[in-house]
């Protein structure tokens, strides 16, 4: 699971085709793929078992707030540190354009939706079959971390700390949809401060 789960990922961070080309590419490497690997192309409620489920929402959902709360002045703080100005949105002309960073965002919202299954459905659940969760959960926080080389330089820990978390409410919670919302939401959020203060 491990040896497959780096090499998928590993395409993913090394293939560039522009915003657009890897928003279509991503989805193919980190959904498709993994999806078809585990269904063997037949059985479809096998990926209930890998957080594609609500799971137990009543639980995970007071994280989701608790936790975006949390995260406000973190993000807040971060725009100032270097790099994350340049860096965000990630897609230029939702700098200047609202239509456009709209669009944006809807966009980045599959992106994040793949990297939510693929990281903390498909690797974190998958290793949780064969190896302590907690174990599990260090690991794929791990890879997920080595990923983001290349962002502005805190982020490469932030994105383990957050990985971690997001992997611990997610396995309790029996779903992906924790993180999807917490990262898609904070990501919108961060987004909007960057161009609030720095481009409007």
């Amino acid at each position: 699971m491990f040896a497959v789960a780096a090499v998928l990922a590993a395409l993913s961070y090394f293939v560039y085709a522009g915003f657009w080309g890897n928003f279509a590419f991503d989805f193919l490497v980190l959904v498709v793929v993994p999806i078809l690997i585990l269904t063997k192309g037949k059985n479809w409620s096998v990926l209930k078992k890998y957080g594609l489920q609500p799971g137990d929402w009543k639980w995970w959902g007071k994280w989701v707030v608790l936790l975006l709360l949390v995260s406000l002045p973190i993000m807040y703080f971060g725009i100032g540190l270097p790099g994350f100005a340049d860096y965000y949105p990630r897609y230029a002309p939702a700098r200047y354009s609202w239509t456009a960073f709209i669009m944006f965002e809807l966009a980045f919202g599959v992106v994040m939706f793949a990297t939510e299954f693929f990281y903390r459905g498909f690797l974190l659940f998958g290793l949780a079959e064969k190896m302590d969760s907690r174990v599990a959960n260090l690991v794929h926080g791990l890879l997920y971390m080595v990923v983001h080389i290349g962002k502005p330089f805190w982020e490469v820990p932030y994105s383990f700390v957050a990985g971690y978390v997001f992997g611990y409410v997610d396995y309790k919670g029996k779903s992906i949809l924790p993180s999807f919302l917490m990262h898609w939401v904070s990501s919108i959020i961060f987004d909007l401060m960057v161009v609030l203060l720095f481009y409007y």
